[in-house]
């Protein structure tokens, strides 16, 4: 039996248990002998280190994160959207955990990390700002180095790389290019990138990709146009994860995840009917 327990502050926490009854926050459960704790406060996964040990598997999960304030964005854009996602939801078999990412390397490192680490969720989607952007952007790839812009604390990692020693690029198991193109092709504002930026969207997601074996995806959502409004973006985001997910289960179940895209050094054939992006701007959190 699926419960929604609530969280101050997080929206829900989606547990299974083979019981009826759902606890209260704080609460102690027996479920198949095993004791679980919730805790009330923001940072009961996180920042005190409480582990969450519960029945879901990663066949269960999507983790949805966003980025916390960013210059003139008090709100995040792209945390709302992630709220939005949570609240719609992405289908009766799969929950949706949701988390705001500071825009701090240090933090952002730690939190992508702690994901993969405690959850293990089948797939992770992280959403980030592009200012001055009108379209929806599916990134294929996380950047390892190159980071010297500093975060809204001031920092920036000395090694100017998200792992040291890590490959210097990943790519996500996702073709983001298939994607893109069907929503195209249906006339959505949906495009193609393989540059995210190298700043807090890009170390985030290669972040994601090493802890998560390319197990993730990244979407820059737009600061105007008609889709920077909830009721638009909102929805086009659903479909374009769950799009994403049948993608992932499909090969999954022939036991193609290996040719789902090009290898993270091999640079995609050229095509006409696929539009790339690329910013440059340096006012962009990308």
């Amino acid at each position: 039996m699926l419960l929604n327990v609530p969280r101050p502050h997080e929206g829900f926490l989606f547990i299974y248990f083979y019981r009826r009854g759902a606890p209260s926050s704080g609460q102690h459960v027996n479920c198949n002998s095993l004791i679980y704790f919730l805790d009330s406060t923001r940072s009961a996964l996180f920042a005190t280190q409480t582990k969450l040990c519960c029945v879901m598997t990663d066949s269960d999960i999507v983790v949805v994160t966003g980025f916390g304030p960013f210059r003139q964005f008090l709100v995040n854009p792209s945390w709302k959207a992630a709220q939005g996602l949570k609240l719609v939801g992405l289908g009766k078999q799969t929950g949706v955990y949701i988390k705001e990412v500071p825009v701090s390397y240090k933090k952002t490192q730690q939190i992508i990390a702690e994901i993969w680490e405690s959850l293990n969720p089948k797939f992770a989607v992280h959403l980030g700002i592009s200012r001055g952007c009108s379209v929806v952007i599916l990134e294929q790839t996380g950047k390892n180095c190159g980071y010297r812009d500093r975060d809204v604390c001031g920092y920036c990692p000395e090694s100017h790389c998200c792992v040291e020693g890590g490959p210097e690029k990943l790519d996500s198991i996702v073709n983001m290019r298939v994607v893109s193109k069907k929503f195209r092709q249906a006339g959505v504002d949906v495009i193609y990138s393989r540059d995210a930026g190298r700043y807090l969207c890009d170390y985030a997601y290669y972040c994601s990709l090493y802890h998560g074996q390319r197990r993730a995806a990244f979407i820059h959502v737009p600061s105007n146009g008609s889709l920077n409004s909830a009721g638009e973006l909102v929805p086009l985001l659903q479909a374009l994860i769950m799009n994403m997910l049948n993608q992932l289960e499909e090969h999954s179940e022939a036991g193609e995840t290996g040719d789902m895209q090009t290898s993270p050094n091999q640079q995609p054939t050229p095509r006409g009917d696929i539009l790339t992006w690329q910013n440059n701007d340096s006012n962009s959190q990308r």
